[in-house]
Parts: structure tokens; sequence; C-alpha cells
């Protein structure tokens, strides 16, 4: 029992002493850790708006509107999307199938570009064809889960 006991308080000192070190290196070893620090946030900023592009491109793929309009944040965007997606003139293309070329991030890791080829086939000629897109996200940091976003599309009319 005291040797268990006298184990657990070396431990603890152990323990304490290597956060002692760390509080205590010196300048070249705390901007590593930060580089670290903003390499490991970069990362999995990547990941999320990755993701998130990847579940909006099948939702478009597979025409669910629906789905596709919950990757804007705020409602008015949505109804538009949903508007403009399912109105009479709307044609989409077969898409068979999609990749993410890449993922380029601000500074911040809140706004991302994320580049997309399609593989689709044009309903009028039925040929398959490719194409690239280029969808832009920001993270909506006012929400409690601070999911990645499309930016909403604005379509400006001709002056007649």
């Amino acid at each position: 029992m005291v040797c268990r006991t006298l184990g657990w308080v070396l431990a603890s000192i152990l323990l304490l002493g290597s956060v002692g070190v760390q509080s205590g290196c010196d300048e070249k070893t705390r901007e590593k850790m930060e580089q670290q620090r903003k390499e490991r946030q970069r990362k999995k900023a990547t990941k999320n708006v990755g993701e998130r592009a990847h579940e909006y491109m099948i939702a478009m793929r597979w025409h669910d509107f629906q789905a596709a309009s919950e990757f804007y944040e705020k409602a008015d965007d949505r109804v538009a999307f949903l508007k403009s997606s399912t109105s009479p003139g709307a044609s989409y293309p077969v898409v068979e199938s999609f990749t993410i070329d890449y993922i380029l991030l601000d500074e911040e890791n809140t706004k991302a570009e994320v580049r997309v080829t399609l593989n689709e086939i044009d309903a009028a000629t039925q040929m398959l064809g490719t194409r690239g897109e280029t969808l832009l996200w920001y993270q909506a940091v006012e929400l409690p889960e601070k999911p990645w976003c499309l930016v909403p599309v604005v379509v400006v009319q001709p002056e007649n």
C-alpha cells in the first residue's frame, strides 16, 4: 500500500516537473509549438470544409436540393437557392462523378475556396464532359457548432 501511494506521489512530482520545464522553454521552442498548433488547426479546418463540400456535392449530384440548401447559413439564402434550383427553367446535368481538386484556406482558417471537377452528361447532347467549379465557403462562427457554409451566389441581371 505504501509503495503504491509512493509511486503516485513520484509520478505526480515528475508530471508537475515536466510541466514546469515546458513553461520555462526558450523562445524558439515556443515558436515551434505555436507553429505546430497552427498547422493542426489548419489541417482540421481543411478536413472539415472538405467533408462539408463532399456532402454538398453528393446532394447536388442526386439533385437533392432540399439537402443542398442546408449548406447555406441564412434562411433567406436557403429559400433563394431552392427557388432557383426548382424553378421550371432550371436544368442540371447528370453528374457521373466529382473530385475535390484543392482546398485553399485564408490565414484565420475561416474562409475557404474549394475547387471541384465534375464529370457530367449534358442533357441535350448526351455527351460526357468535364467541368470545373469553385465553391466559396466560410465558417459560421456565430452558430454554436461553427459549421462551414456556402457563400450565397449573387446573380447579376444584365441591364436593358
